[in-house]
């Protein structure tokens, strides 16, 4: 008997419009069927969306300071990892506490303050500079 059979949701998938797409280790191992197939369209559709992302941020902090392009890309890394490392450390609490319900919330919370501090720092309308020769 494997492990999976010894948990109350095995196998189980469930997608739910309050909660998102929920899946256990069964789903991650592929036994989910059609909805471990969601999960893995929505997560490259993810990675699609926040590559060009990251590429519009590197390319303004590069316009920023040119001359200090190997600095601004190790200070940009720096903060993404720490930054990832605590919202790491703050789902765990969360999940234990309120399940995707918590999490869901957290991200709301964080994404409000983060479009906050942008929007009350930003100076002048939303233009690129020109490249850089």
């Amino acid at each position: 008997m494997r492990l999976v059979d010894h948990t109350p949701r095995s196998g189980n998938v469930e997608v739910c419009p309050r909660q998102g797409i929920r899946a256990d280790f069964a789903a991650a191992a592929g036994e989910g069927g059609p909805a471990s197939a969601c999960l893995i369209v929505g997560t490259v559709l993810l990675h699609v969306a926040i590559f060009p992302l990251n590429v519009l941020i590197s390319t303004g902090l590069f316009a920023l300071a040119p001359d200090a392009r190997s600095r601004v890309n190790t200070a940009r890394v720096t903060t993404n990892f720490i930054a990832a490392a605590i919202g790491s450390a703050a789902v765990g609490p969360l999940w234990s506490t309120g399940g995707w319900t918590a999490v869901a919330w957290a991200g709301v919370v964080v994404s409000a303050v983060g479009l906050a501090v942008w929007a009350v720092g930003r100076r002048g309308a939303l233009v690129m500079p020109g490249p850089v020769r």
